[in-house]
């Protein structure tokens, strides 16, 4: 893809509002790629003007597919179904349709591993992955994570954002770009969430902190319910329109997601080609959590909590506390001093501080597998 970042490129539109204007009837839509094949491609076929198409599994994951078949052999036909269009195959995956601890009872491994397998039983046929529609920083690392340690493929990773410019759970645009830059994905950006005149704030922001392609699948719109059926107003020029200007802010990919059908992916085609504006971003030092952001410089506030080498687990939960004092006095980030703590303590003392506070954290080890442990677990990035 020696064209991405460089020329505008074109992703594919929705899957469900198609499948909807199919007729035909269903319960798991990654089913219809066993038992109506012709009708997945042929919807993949309709979107011949996209340099990249999606397969038709977003929920394929062991927390989320309730269908009747295994997994990999959905994973097999979803590909062959989408190979039939003649372009780049991006595998999708979507989000477990759970929280992870400790806001829920999903912990990241098993997240991790569930999206593992979807990993393992497609890489070795697609041209890569979008890691899509996440609004968990935390799981979208576990996702993120199984692609990158599992494949050598191109991977493109996208979060839902509302009207407030954060995630459901509280991300902004600057943390996913300091996340997913320091994670090594090939293009970040926004899908679904907003139709694309409520996104310029949000794609502006992103543009401003990010060194990497910045892509944008905007739904069609909001939609209204019409007897019971979701029905979007705006139109292909319409929303050419709205697309046009992200293609002059820098935006490297552009495509559709919910509401948006083949005639809006041809539309916007004209875009490609363009030459991708790049705005000079500065490099600079920051911290952030999965809700919190912080430049450092002079005048931040870091507190220094110091774990001993004889500290135990059973330890963390009073030095997670004496942590969260430190926030209470003003500290805008926590410096944990582990210098020959065990990798368990140096987990176990991060969940618990992510479990009572949201300030970004740094962490001083001269253990390898601490620091390992930590990049893994803490949900956050340090730049």
């Amino acid at each position: 893809m020696l064209s991405l970042g460089k020329e505008i490129m074109i992703f594919d539109g929705g899957m469900g509002s198609e499948l909807v204007k199919s007729g035909v009837g269903y319960t798991v839509p990654e089913d219809l790629n066993v038992t109506h094949p012709e009708v997945i491609s042929g919807i993949h076929k309709s979107y011949s003007d996209a340099d990249f198409i999606t397969t038709n599994t977003f929920g394929l994951n062991k927390f989320k597919y309730k269908g009747e078949y295994s997994i990999p052999f959905v994973a097999e036909k979803a590909i062959e179904n989408a190979r039939q269009a003649g372009k780049k195959v991006f595998f999708d995956i979507g989000p477990t349709g759970r929280l992870l601890k400790p806001m829920g009872n999903l912990s990241f491994d098993d997240a991790y591993e569930g999206f593992k397998e979807v990993v393992v039983c497609s890489r070795d046929n697609v041209d890569g992955y979008i890691v899509e529609t996440f609004s968990d920083l935390y799981e979208l690392k576990a996702a993120v994570l199984a692609v990158k340690e599992n494949s050598d493929k191109p991977l493109f990773a996208t979060m839902t954002f509302d009207k407030t410019g954060r995630t459901l759970t509280g991300t902004t645009p600057e943390i996913m770009v300091a996340f997913l830059e320091e994670i090594g994905v090939d293009a970040l950006g926004v899908n679904c969430s907003l139709g694309p005149n409520d996104l310029y704030g949000v794609i502006d922001r992103i543009l401003r902190s990010a060194h990497t392609p910045v892509i944008i699948q905007p739904n069609r719109g909001l939609p209204k319910l019409v007897n019971g059926v979701s029905v979007y107003d705006m139109t292909v020029d319409e929303f050419t329109q709205s697309m046009e200007k992200y293609a002059e802010m820098g935006v490297s990919v552009i495509g559709g997601c919910c509401g948006t059908s083949p005639s809006f992916i041809s539309s916007i085609a004209k875009f490609r080609g363009m030459k991708v504006t790049k705005k000079g971003v500065p490099a600079f030092n920051a911290a952030a959590s999965y809700s919190k952001y912080v430049e450092i410089n002079g005048d931040t506030e870091i507190a220094q909590l110091n774990v001993g080498e004889d500290v135990t687990v059973e330890d963390c939960e009073d030095l997670a506390y004496d942590a969260v004092d430190t926030v209470d006095g003003g500290a805008e980030i926590i410096r944990i001093n582990a210098n020959g703590t065990d990798a368990a303590v140096v987990r176990a003392l991060t969940e618990k501080i992510q479990e009572i506070c949201n300030v970004p954290l740094i962490l001083v080890s001269d253990n390898d597998e601490a620091v390992k442990c930590f990049k893994r677990y803490y949900n956050g990035i340090v730049l």
